[in-house]
């Protein structure tokens, strides 16, 4: 990602590396994403759409979940809204 295009976590530069861990201190995140996850009984072939994917935690769980589901996130943060598809690799 280049330095133009990179949106830092809450646009706090220092949160950014430890925002999941921040997150999960506040908020009980990983189950709320498990039940999430749950409750749109995701199958295989399903196309699904993280809207404000944010550092992308929910389509990894998702991915890990569901394998054969196809993932998309958009990264919304007041200068406008990206669409990306995570490399196969990285999930």
């Amino acid at each position: 990602m280049t330095e133009a295009n990179r949106h830092p976590a809450l646009l706090l530069d220092w949160l950014t590396p430890i925002y999941d861990l921040f997150a999960g201190f506040f908020m009980p995140e990983k189950q709320f994403k498990r039940d999430l996850i749950a409750h749109a009984r995701i199958a295989p072939g399903h196309r699904v759409l993280d809207l404000g994917a944010g550092t992308g935690t929910l389509a990894i769980m998702v991915k890990q979940i569901q394998r054969y589901a196809t993932l998309f996130g958009t990264i919304s943060i007041l200068s406008g809204q990206k669409l990306c598809a995570p490399p196969q690799s990285q999930l």
